[in-house]
């Protein structure tokens, strides 16, 4: 018996002890939390914090709920609660409220009535993605109340042991916050997948609704629902009624899964939830009626509908959420600029560029803004416009447009305007980098650089069918906006039945002038330049593009000659809009400098609006270039510097002479002789025979202007370097963007001093350095020395005038200036004196070399160049062996051309085409420039 019993208890103790170790050994099981923290896998009764972000996407924090798993969160109300888990897997989710729901029929709301206005989506968090809650009322018949469900499947490819269903629960409770609140169902209530279909639904059970009865493409399905002992009654439910109704999409489960009905992610699309809430009245609750008995039954159901932008500013508007959607909050608005040029057409002219243009009698200023009238006012125009896709496919599934049923846009401030369009949301950039000559405007007829503009008001203006069905049908949907003032009032796209308000999206932005979104370095009134200054330099961070939305590179314009503080305003709107279209990342910075010094008023006659004395810009160029050292070094971030013409000059010369420090150079149209870059071009014989003066084509070199200089061993350290050979040399990270078919940079090859152009066009350049040191340049400046004149002090004396007794000259022919030697030239030159006499004095030419003031002077009015400009050839440095060509001929990054051009068979980038030529035909110069400093990173 002792034996036994021993024997008893020694098993009883092994199988305890196997149950305890069953116990120990059972495998915890995942807990998911969607929206929140507190993922894992836990075991059976573990108690988990969970905690939801107060905010998402703009809305609030409602509640928790149970997705999979059965009921056990403590208190759902709680953004920071606990679950107790159970010996399965499970998924609880967060979702979010913004929006008051109203009985469409009531007075007045249930008490605390707060539906969820965001939607759930499996499995990836947090939610980057809004919807927005659509009411719809319902008046269903006696028999059933039918709830729309509205689920978009983007169905895989079907395999051996793979299913595609979807999954349905169906929720009552006593009250709209029933005390057990979750998805759940009572073992009541039938649940049909057709109207004559009836299933069963046990408690505890998933429904399963899949084969021909749903369709798995994109129509709405109808789900019925009734109490079992009663399907016909509407006149008194007693303690139940329809709740709470969710379904989500698995694309691919296999049957071997640990876990079947766990979502597995496909390369295709994420699973999504949608929270389907139909509103119907509690007709009893602990045993008395509701207060409200006379609403009407209504349905609603959740559907996705939002205003995504080209956050990222790349070619496409990404739907699929990170890049483009959900990155637009009240917090973080889209930031855009005032269409306030006075663009016109496919070239700019004058001051259309300057933003600022003033609308109304009382503000006119000369100038109509573009966003004035109620049309695209060219290719010009269409950089001031950006896109945006109204989400809207499944919303207009549910309700589509008609009589009673309107989609509106509405601006409280009336201060946008927008253009239909025929793109795609992976088109979204074409309007202003494809040619379309249709697919916008009202008829979606026009080409989108003379489209119509439609004023967006406060009371609203009703979306056209025509539009909304090619949301529908076509998965298109974009829309082109314009701004016409400064506001931070949020774009609304409403839906409304019959006049009254079902729902509304905001779209938040923030709009000002465009010189609020870079920075403005002012360097017209440095130190021997002294300039008027109208806005004072401000590098501080951008009121409308604050520094976080940047990578922290800078681009930095140097505009040209010739260019007025005002149009230098239009140079940097214009190339600030370009990058910004083109997604560059980088902080904006224009500069501004006197290079305008001598220009005539644009109502003189022929010659309004020139600048005659280039020479005193040229020295502008080169004592503003330490300033500009200063300036540049003090930006943080990496540094990419564009200088346009002269501003090259500047440019250059702060690099060289004053260490400014940057990553790469962009020397654009270049008005430097290509001898300063490469001084072997000293033997190129066609240069010199083509920028010689005619005047001293049979004198020999040594008595020329520009060879003073070897008149001087290089020990005299000073009067050796007054020249244009080698004066900047190779610059490793510079990059000479020249164009080929320049007009006021073209190579000179006729050997002829060129004509004088009133428009400071065709060969420019070339007839500034050929008329130096003569009376023209003296009569324009007052100031002529150097150059191509001659010194009336070696003029040979042929007889004397009979009257006076006065000696008659004649200018030394070449042959007679064998005799002058070294020492002669040295202290009194052939050509015209230099106006500064020091030069010419052997104890005090050096010292006087020397001067910053005295070279610039030199090098900018009486040495001339005896090479073709920069801006209009490859630069031989440029394009070492084995290495980069870092020579780029901008005509062959032409994208068509304007046809005021093409219509004159002149298909040349010209001089300032940088910017005055429209975007869509010189796209591709500025993204070049953004691929080279990787600004878009």
């Amino acid at each position: 018996m002792k034996t036994l019993l021993s024997i008893v208890l020694a098993v009883l103790a092994l199988c305890s002890t196997g149950l305890a170790q069953k116990s120990v050994i059972r495998p915890p099981h995942p807990l998911r939390v969607f929206n929140g923290t507190g993922d894992g896998s836990y075991p059976f009764g573990h108690v988990q914090e969970i905690s939801a972000p107060e905010t998402l996407n703009g809305s609030n924090f409602f509640m928790w709920i149970t997705i999979q798993g059965g009921y056990s969160i403590a208190n759902p109300r709680s953004r920071t609660t606990t679950v107790r888990t159970l010996g399965h897997p499970m998924a609880v989710a967060a979702i979010y409220a913004n929006a008051k729901v109203w009985y469409p029929d009531a007075d007045e709301p249930p008490e605390n009535q707060t539906e969820p206005s965001v939607g759930l989506f499996l499995p990836k968090k947090p939610v980057p993605e809004p919807s927005a809650m659509i009411f719809l009322p319902k008046k269903p018949g006696p028999e059933r109340r039918q709830m729309m469900l509205k689920a978009t499947l983007e169905m895989g490819e079907l395999g051996m042991g793979h299913e595609n269903r979807i999954f349905g629960y169906l929720g009552f409770g006593l009250d709209w916050f029933p005390q057990q609140e979750g998805i759940w169902h009572s073992d009541d209530v039938e649940f049909y997948d057709s109207p004559s279909g009836r299933t069963k639904l046990i408690r505890g059970q998933h429904l399963s609704l899949s084969g021909s009865n749903i369709p798995y493409i994109t129509e709405p399905t109808p789900i019925y629902a009734s109490r079992t002992d009663s399907p016909t009654s509407t006149s008194r439910i007693s303690s139940t009624v329809s709740r709470n109704l969710s379904v989500w999409y698995e694309p691919k489960w296999t049957t071997s899964d640990m876990a079947p009905r766990t979502p597995v992610e496909t390369p295709r699309e994420a699973p999504k939830m949608y929270v389907v809430t139909p509103l119907e009245s509690v007709f009893a609750r602990g045993g008395r009626w509701h207060s409200y008995p006379t609403i009407k039954y209504v349905s609603s159901v959740l559907v996705p509908a939002d205003i995504i932008s080209n956050f990222n500013r790349d070619e496409t508007i990404d739907l699929a959420g990170g890049k483009d959607r959900g990155n637009v909050t009240e917090q973080m608005p889209l930031r855009w600029w005032i269409n306030d040029d006075s663009d016109n057409g496919d070239i700019a002219s004058g001051d259309s560029d300057v933003p600022g243009a003033l609308a109304g009698w009382f503000a006119w200023n000369g100038r109509d803004p573009n966003h004035k009238d109620t049309k695209v006012n060219g290719r010009c125009d269409l950089t001031d416009l950006f896109p945006l896709f109204l989400d809207l496919k499944q919303m207009i599934e549910v309700l589509p447009p008609s009589g009673s049923i309107q989609y509106k846009l509405k601006h409280q401030e009336n201060g946008l305007g927008f253009v239909y369009t025929d793109l795609t949301p992976d088109q979204a950039d074409d309007f202003c980098t494809d040619d379309a000559t249709t697919g916008y405007g009202l008829n979606f007829a026009q080409p989108a650089k003379d489209a119509s503009v439609t004023k967006i008001t406060s009371a609203g203006v009703v979306l056209g069918a025509a539009f909304l069905n090619k949301i529908k049908g076509d998965g298109k949907g974009v829309l082109l906006f314009e701004v016409s003032k400064a506001t931070t009032t949020p774009l609304i796209l409403e839906v409304s039945k019959d006049g009254q308000k079902l729902t509304e999206v905001k779209f938040f932005i923030k709009t000002d002038s465009v010189e609020k979104m870079y920075r403005w370095i002012n360097l017209r009134a440095v130190q021997g330049v002294g300039g008027s200054v109208v806005r004072p330099t401000n590098v501080g961070p951008p009121e409308n593009y604050p520094d976080d939305l940047t990578n922290g590179k800078n681009f930095i314009l140097v505009h040209g000659y010739s260019v007025r503080e005002q149009q230098s305003r239009g140079w940097n709107a214009e190339t600030f809009k370009r990058l910004h279209q083109l997604g560059s990342k980088a902080k904006y910075v224009a500069v501004t400098w006197r290079g305008d010094q001598g220009k005539l008023y644009d109502w003189v006659p022929a010659f309004g609006g020139a600048t005659a004395d280039y020479y005193e810009n040229v020295k502008n160029a080169f004592l503003t270039s330490s300033h500009l050292a200063t300036a540049v070094n003090s930006l943080a971030g990496e540094k990419y510097i564009t200088g346009h013409s002269l501003g090259n000059m500047l440019t250059t010369s702060a690099i060289k002479d004053h260490s400014m420090s940057v990553n790469k150079y962009y020397m654009v149209d270049a008005a430097i002789a290509m001898e300063a870059f490469d001084a072997s071009l000293e033997s190129n014989q066609i240069m010199r025979d083509s920028m010689r003066h005619p005047d001293w084509k049979d004198y020999d070199t040594r008595l020329w202007s520009t060879e003073w200089y070897t008149l001087f061993d290089p020990g005299d350290g000073r009067r050796h370097k007054l020249t244009w050979r080698g004066r900047f040399g190779n610059i490793g990270n510079a990059i000479n963007f020249y164009s080929s078919g320049e007009d006021v940079l073209q190579n000179n090859l006729t050997g002829l001093v060129p004509s004088l152009d009133a428009n400071q066009g065709l060969l420019s350049w070339a007839k500034q350095e050929m008329e130096k040191g003569s009376l023209l340049i003296k009569l324009a400046t007052w100031d002529s020395h150097g150059g191509w004149d001659f010194n009336s002090i070696w003029d040979k004396t042929i007889g004397y005038d009979p009257r006076s007794g006065a000696p008659i000259k004649q200018r030394r022919k070449p042959i007679d200036t064998d005799k002058l030697t070294k020492a002669d030239l040295q202290a009194d030159s052939f050509f015209k004196r230099f106006s500064d006499s020091r030069l010419y004095d052997a104890r005090q030419g050096s010292a006087a070399a020397n001067e910053d003031n005295v070279r610039t002077k030199m090098l900018a009015e009486a040495l001339p160049a005896l090479s073709f400009a920069t801006g209009a050839n490859a630069l031989a440095p440029f394009n070492p062996l084995g290495g980069q060509n870092r020579n780029v001929d901008m005509m062959t990054l032409k994208t068509s051309w304007p046809q005021e051009r093409t219509s004159q068979k002149d298909y040349s980038w010209r001089h300032s085409d940088f910017r005055e030529v429209a975007f869509y035909f010189t796209q591709r110069l500025y993204k070049r420039f953004i691929d080279e400093g990787e600004l878009r990173k």
